[in-house]
């Protein structure tokens, strides 16, 4: 299975890797990765072999833009920092998992850091993206296998963890060179050994990590004093812009540790391989709440939340899934911005939490809702191997290894209310954390995008629509003068906050050739899956084609019913050359002659349009829509109408406005509000 190459790819020592050539290398790690048997059928009118899709599953198109980075000893990038508050405008980091330096042979090449700058619309200029590397300093014990990142709130540093150290490199230290002559930038790179634990148990277990905007770096371990696994935060000392050419004098940052049993090992229910046992961990979002953390735990199969201010735990268990069952190994995690914790499993479900509120449930208890990614067993699917996760506000991006699938989840609330437990823990005081200051080289150039066409399936089950991109099989019908899709193994995604939801960037295990087997690869891609169904706060994207010409390729652009740029804003409130920001209800039930409902809305000195809509499910009943200023004057009405009430104000002062929603009929009415605000294009 090609899950148990990831595995490999863990586990691999990179000193195997330079003592053979790069290609009798590549031959040995590509040669374990058997390809799947497929029943394949044959399209007439484009000549392209198509696999049939599984029943309940619609065969579609997703297109996908990919960029190949120089050859190299550095390969196979894994993790991808996931985007999920927009701090990153057409841009996106990954970290190579394969080099070839150990300190014993330190002028071998290095695993390296990329950081990707692109165009705001992908393939204008044929594709350019422009990408930066540093360097990543080699272990002191192995320098191959897993490495996690994530950048500083401000960009200035990217922090990444690997095998057995913690590393953080200024990214405005030095210059770039070109890949014919690096810049080498002293004393950009600080490195915490054996992860700032000199004990670390099981170095292949590598967690994520999570940097707050104060800069503290949070991981998870496991040494002889924490037997059974701890949360640390990594403080570093502050480092001037000086830095990158003064050596700082160590030790450098504190260390503090929690005890939580359980966490980032493996337990006796293992059912993946590609995500191995790596817990996730991420902070809350908000401001106020950065001391909550948020970590998978694989021996306890629960999501636990540290607060760091108080030193105390909660532990919510993953219940089993009423119609797939068990639901374990829980993997990467993170937290979208409206405070909902998500995590992917080993059991291929993808799981979220409230953490707050609990709606709907008994006092104390939190919503959980459970989602089973599909298999396609028309098309010999093996079972999910679920590896990253990216949250972004109505929906969840994925990626399964094992069928080479980058995918999203539109959810429906399926919630279960569950019970967190409050376990003891104990805090280590704030001990040293002796650093090293090392230089890393900084390369910069162009990479050019691939445009292809891929097999799309759309799965509508009662917990929520899938839609999966499979990268190394074409689409009924597809154009053949693009490329063909041969991308394997899909690892780290993040979405693209820039554009509509349903786009993300992943990053490429493996490429496949004609026969079947292929190179590791250093690949990233692009991939624009569409939103399939109305959701409550959809992005705006009049780039649908993302800079190609749709007459010159058939099948590139893929529209949904009633939204032809697929990003969620219907046709008739979508205009070309505007940008709409939108906010639909769920429908509420309005008693006869009811009080007013209001629904809150700020506009800007920019909005050029406020609309407000209300629809009631019987037609003939009489409803209005009114809007409000801060002072409560009524500044616009839809008056009394039957079945559909709008209101619009043209270029509205900016300010904080109330719509409400009025049922005027006799009898009580469901009725759906949705507000737009019309700005001009960023």
């Amino acid at each position: 299975m090609r899950g148990r190459t990831v595995w490999k790819c863990h586990v691999i020592s990179t000193l195997a890797v330079i003592a053979a050539s790069a290609a009798s290398a590549r031959a040995q790690l590509v040669n374990t990765t058997p390809t799947t048997t497929t029943t394949v059928t044959t399209t007439a009118t484009s000549g392209t072999s198509i696999l049939p899709t599984a029943s309940g599953a619609k065969a579609g198109a997703a297109h996908v833009i990919e960029w190949d980075l120089p050859d190299g000893f550095d390969f196979n990038p894994g993790a991808v920092a996931v985007d999920t508050r927009g701090e990153d405008n057409n841009r996106a980091w990954f970290v190579t998992r394969l080099g070839g330096s150990t300190e014993a042979d330190p002028l071998g090449a290095q695993r390296k850091v990329y950081r990707f700058d692109f165009s705001p619309s992908l393939m204008k200029n044929g594709g350019a993206a422009r990408w930066t590397s540093w360097e990543v300093a080699a272990d002191v014990e192995n320098n191959g296998g897993v490495a996690k990142l994530r950048p500083s709130h401000d960009r200035r540093f990217v922090v990444v963890r690997t095998n057995t150290s913690i590393q953080e490199i200024d990214t405005q230290a030095c210059f770039p060179g070109t890949p014919a002559a690096p810049a080498e930038c002293p004393f950009a790179l600080r490195r915490w050994d054996a992860a700032g634990d000199p004990d670390l148990v099981s170095p292949f277990l590598v967690s994520d990590l999570a940097v707050d905007d104060a800069r503290r770096i949070f991981s998870v371990g496991q040494s002889s004093n924490f037997q059974g696994g701890y949360i640390q935060m990594l403080v570093p000392t502050k480092v001037p812009y000086t830095a990158s050419t003064v050596p700082i004098e160590v030790p450098a940052g504190t260390v503090t540790r929690w005890a939580d049993d359980g966490v980032n090992q493996c337990g006796t229910n293992n059912p993946g391989f590609g995500g191995v046992c790596n817990s996730g961990i991420d902070f809350h979002p908000s401001s106020n709440n950065q001391n909550l953390i948020y970590v998978s735990n694989q021996i306890k199969n629960s999501i636990d939340e540290l607060n760091a201010g108080t030193s105390s735990l909660r532990r919510w268990i993953l219940p089993a899934d009423d119609k797939s069952g068990a639901v374990q190994e829980p993997r990467q995690l993170k937290i979208d911005n409206n405070g909902f914790v998500w995590v992917i499993t080993g059991s291929g479900h993808l799981v979220s939490l409230n953490p707050k509120n609990s709606s709907g449930c008994s006092s104390g208890m939190n919503r959980m809702t459970i989602h089973k990614i599909p298999v396609n067993a028309e098309t010999l699917e093996t079972e999910n191997d679920g590896w990253g996760l990216a949250p972004d506000s109505n929906v969840v991006g994925y990626t399964d290894a094992n069928n080479s699938k980058v995918g999203m989840l539109v959810p429906h609330d399926n919630a279960k209310c569950v019970w967190p437990s409050i376990p003891v823990t104990t805090r280590k005081e704030d001990t040293v954390a002796t650093v090293t200051m090392l230089p890393t080289r900084v390369v910069s150039d162009v990479a050019r995008g691939v445009p292809k066409i891929v097999l799309k399936q759309t799965t509508s089950k009662q917990d929520g629509t899938f839609v999966e991109a499979v990268i190394n099989k074409p689409a009924p019908g597809t154009d053949p003068t693009l490329a063909p899709p041969d991308s394997m193994v899909p690892l780290g995604i993040t979405p693209v906050r820039w554009k509509g939801q349903g786009t993300f960037l992943y990053a490429v295990g493996f490429t496949a050739t004609g026969d079947g087997e292929g190179p590791i690869a250093k690949r990233i891609g692009f991939v624009r899956l569409g939103i399939p169904e109305k959701i409550k706060n959809p992005r705006d994207d009049d780039d649908a084609d993302d800079g190609m010409d749709r007459t010159q390729h058939p099948g590139w652009h893929q529209p949904e019913a009633g939204d032809d740029d697929a990003d969620g804003v219907p046709d008739e409130q979508d205009t070309p050359t505007n940008r709409e920001n939108m906010s639909s209800y769920d429908a509420a039930s309005t008693p006869a002659f009811s009080a007013t409902t209001y629904y809150p809305v700020t506009t800007t000195a920019s909005t050029l349009t406020l609309l407000a809509t209300a629809k009631a499910d019987d037609l003939t009943a009489t409803i209005a829509v009114d809007i409000y200023n801060a002072m409560g004057l009524l500044v616009a009405t839809s008056g009394p109408v039957p079945g559909l009430a709008t209101v619009t104000m043209i270029a509205p002062a900016a300010g904080t406005y109330n719509i409400s929603v009025r049922n005027l009929s006799g009898r009580a009415v469901n009725v759906t509000p949705t507000i737009l605000m019309r700005e001009p294009p960023m």
